[in-house]
């Protein structure tokens, strides 16, 4: 811990007091605040008395009174979260008091507030200021200008160089070439700069000119902010690969380089203000992140431009370290569909062996980015297959994951036939083979596809429905008690309901495979209405699966067997109907 002070002792003014900063370091400080010294803690609190120094161009009298504002909201926000000062709160917060004589202590919370996540208040992007100076001095004045002060009962945002970024793009691009190649201002501008949302309508030109730019920072060898450039490079990556491809292939491979040796090359930003765990994590999250939005961008052009050389990219990513390289795997995997009809054998070299690793973190890689789209190119889903139908029979938490898109893309599969041929993609034996060795979650998935796909079948394949649903239960579903339990029969109870027309054809299908359903599970309401079409079927289904508990049956079943009764008289006689109705009136 007082190796956490004396980082702070060595962070700069301008760091310590940045507005940006001030959440994690406040949360930081407070965390670590019991482990420090008494001296570090003194040296802390000296600091924190001290206030920050007065920018450029700030009128003394804003100056003092926003310098009052900070001391007070750091050292009352660090007091009300139980660390202990030897300073005086009282006495100076009374000090402090004569030049913010506004100041509640409440107000401290409303400081001290996480930068990302604000609600309230407002942005000012006024820029007027940066206009008649000289280039040399735009970040430095936009900087000393910058940051949240309050304006009556609101804090507002001022932000000058965003500003200029959006109106005069050409301005801010020149002061930013004249930046200082260390320091702060090469996040924070360029950040700035870069995710402004104007840069995605900037004239092809432009974005060359800036791409070049960035390229000579990253080949340098210097630090740069790396997940601005990248993020950047996504949102204009189709312009400059049709106008300006040498530009496109310069900044993306120095971006690739990058990555390969991040060491000293990367900014972070929040270097001036984490310890140095936390450093480490926002240094790896940032890294993660700049490899997945650069793998985007350069999936994206390809498949725009169609240019198969741009393959070159994707190889030198899948290439990164495994921490990064495997990011890259799933975000290229999202896309196989379309990487395997640029070039398949790219694509099984590349993507598809993952699936034969013996690393599982590399097949559960692919996984987690794979979208299991419904529609896929025959051909490739025939490569996958393999692969499918055991993620379905293992379960694990890849299946877990994505158990909505699998059982959808496997029932795809089994209704397709495969081209010049009269055989399945997925045949029944194989599609049963699933379904015996798998769970009981996934086979509820399973018929909950069937179901909805036959329901929302278009108009030209909803007669093969007819066929395929009664096959389906017939031919596929397993006849094995460990298919039998009440979470199956509410399952299959579902579909039935839900295909009217084939009713009893289902029904007699899937009788022999019913078992007793849990107290209360019952959840048909139309119960009453089949009943009147189909009275048969109906009380065979009832006598199945209704529970010995008959305060679990439905609260209609008088309706239910009235509906029955009346049209089909016969049934009032039938074993199983004087039996229900002796369970219910015995209740």
């Amino acid at each position: 811990d007082d190796q956490f002070g004396l980082i702070l002792a060595d962070m700069s003014d301008e760091a310590f007091w940045d507005d940006s900063h001030e959440w994690d370091l406040l949360h930081t400080l407070s965390a670590r605040w019991n482990g420090l010294s008494d001296d570090i803690r003194v040296e802390i609190e000296t600091r924190l008395l001290k206030g920050r120094s007065r920018r450029q161009q700030e009128k003394e009298e804003d100056f003092k009174k926003q310098c009052a504002l900070s001391i007070l909201a750091r050292i009352t926000w660090l007091s009300r979260r139980g660390c202990k000062q030897h300073l005086n709160l009282e006495e100076e917060t009374d000090r402090l008091r004569e030049l913010v004589p506004e100041w509640n202590p409440e107000d401290a919370d409303a400081v001290v507030r996480y930068w990302g996540t604000r609600i309230g208040g407002s942005i000012e992007t006024d820029h007027s200021a940066l206009l008649g100076i000289p280039l040399a001095s735009v970040l430095s004045t936009a900087r000393s200008l910058s940051g949240r002060r309050r304006r009556g009962n609101l804090f507002v945002v001022y932000d000058p160089f965003g500003g200029l970024s959006d109106v005069r793009p050409v301005r801010a691009f020149s002061a930013l070439r004249m930046a200082p190649d260390e320091g702060d201002f090469l996040y924070w501008a360029w950040g700035r700069f870069l995710n402004a949302e104007k840069r995605k309508t900037d004239k092809p030109r432009f974005m060359m000119l800036v791409a070049e730019r960035l390229a000579c920072y990253l080949d340098s060898g210097k630090t740069v902010p790396i997940e601005p450039v990248a993020n950047w490079l996504l949102n204009v990556s189709n312009h400059l690969a049709d106008q300006y491809p040498a530009s496109f292939r310069r900044v993306t491979s120095a971006l690739i380089q990058a990555l390969k040796d991040p060491e000293n090359r990367v900014a972070t930003a929040i270097v001036f203000n984490a310890p140095p765990g936390k450093l480490k994590q926002e240094r790896e999250r940032e890294l993660v992140q700049t490899a997945a939005q650069t793998a985007r961008a350069v999936a994206q052009t390809l498949f725009h431009t169609q240019k198969t050389d741009l393959l070159k990219y994707a190889d030198e990513l899948l290439a990164l370290p495994s921490g990064l390289c495997r990011h890259v795997l799933a975000m290229f995997a999202r896309w196989t569909n379309r990487f395997y009809g640029i070039n398949r054998e790219w694509s099984k070299k590349n993507l598809l062996s993952a699936l034969d690793s013996i690393d599982l973190c590399d097949r559960d890689a692919f996984w987690e980015g794979f979208r299991f789209p419904a529609q896929v190119s025959q051909e490739l889903f025939i490569h996958l297959k393999p692969y499918l139908l055991q993620l379905a029979k293992d379960g694990g938490e890849s299946r877990r994951e994505h158990i909505e898109g699998l059982s959808s893309i496997i029932v795809a599969g089994w209704r397709s036939i495969i081209e010049g041929t009269s055989n399945r993609c997925i045949s029944n034996e194989e599609f049963k083979a699933v379904l015996v060795q798998t769970d009981d979650e996934f086979r509820s998935h399973v018929l909950s596809q069937i179901g909805e796909q036959s329901r929302n079948a278009e108009e030209g394949t909803k007669n093969k429905w007819t066929s395929l649903l009664p096959e389906f239960l017939r031919d596929v579903w397993p006849y094995q008690r460990k298919a039998e339990s009440s979470a199956m029969s509410v399952s299959l109870c579902d579909l039935v309901f839900s295909s009217e027309e084939l009713f009893p054809e289902l029904v007699e299908i899937i009788l022999t495979r019913l078992t007793k359903i849990d107290a209360h599970d019952w959840r048909w309401s139309e119960t009453e209405e089949f009943g009147k079409k189909y009275p048969r079927q109906t009380l065979d289904l009832l006598y199945a699966v209704l529970p010995d508990n008959v305060l679990g049956w439905p609260y209609d079943i008088e309706d239910i067997f009235t509906s029955i009764s009346e049209n089909e008289p016969s049934l009032k006689t039938d074993e199983k109907f004087l039996e229900l109705k002796r369970r219910w009136d015995s209740r």
